[in-house]
């Protein structure tokens, strides 16, 4: 078997434990399954965090692009048929996948003119973010600061998938704005982590953190 150039795909990691057994009844060296093992992705996992937020069933995201399952449902064979038939449309459909996306993590309420989706993720980034640095200003203890990390990585979850722009239907402002959201969630990070280091009872935040703030024409209060 060659395995050095070789990607091995599933819906979900089930299928590699299921792998494990399988090879184990049938004589499978070990260093075979262990290759297969780091040449794994889980498509599902990717699926999951590119596209619907949550763990879809294969039936389901065959429904994201128009599809219905072929063949007998939970028939290995089948199985990988139609996992093959969603990563093809996740590769070849970039802009009805990056639409699902923006339906899925952002807003069900998804504009069909792209200068109109545009403008009402910036809209949406901007209420977000004005909203995030009000509640900002109130974070002076660290129990204070992992609430509010916590915040900022869901913000940034929310939005984040938008830099892939596999499609190339975000604008580059929208694209820009968002790049600066990670800067700051990153900055405020490597903070909190030196502050929690040093046991400190408060967090002080530097004046430039806020730099993605002012980039945005956001207030701090």
């Amino acid at each position: 078997m060659v395995l050095k150039k070789s990607r091995f795909f599933s819906w979900s990691t089930s299928d590699l434990t299921r792998l494990k057994i399988d090879a184990g009844l049938h004589g499978i060296p070990d260093t075979t399954v262990r290759k297969i093992e780091k040449r794994y992705i889980d498509f599902q996992g990717i699926f999951t965090k590119r596209v619907t937020k949550n763990n879809p069933s294969v039936e389901n995201a065959l429904t994201f692009y128009g599809m219905s399952f072929v063949g007998e449902k939970h028939n290995p064979m089948f199985d990988a048929f139609n996992t093959l038939r969603i990563y093809l449309s996740f590769l070849s459909k970039a802009k009805e996948t990056d639409l699902l996306m923006v339906r899925h993590f952002i807003t069900e309420n998804v504009p069909n003119c792209m200068e109109e989706l545009n403008q009402s993720l910036s809209k949406m980034l901007f209420e977000d973010l004005h909203s995030y640095a009000l509640q900002l200003q109130e974070m002076y203890r660290i129990k204070d600061a992992s609430r509010i990390l916590k915040k900022t990585r869901q913000l940034v979850e929310k939005y984040e998938n938008v830099l892939i722009n596999r499609s190339g239907i975000f604008s580059k402002e929208i694209v820009a704005n968002i790049s600066l959201l990670l800067e700051f969630y990153h900055e405020l990070l490597l903070c909190y982590d030196d502050h929690v280091s040093h046991s400190s009872k408060v967090m002080i935040l530097d004046e430039t953190l806020f730099y993605p703030f002012e980039q945005l024409s956001l207030k701090r209060g």
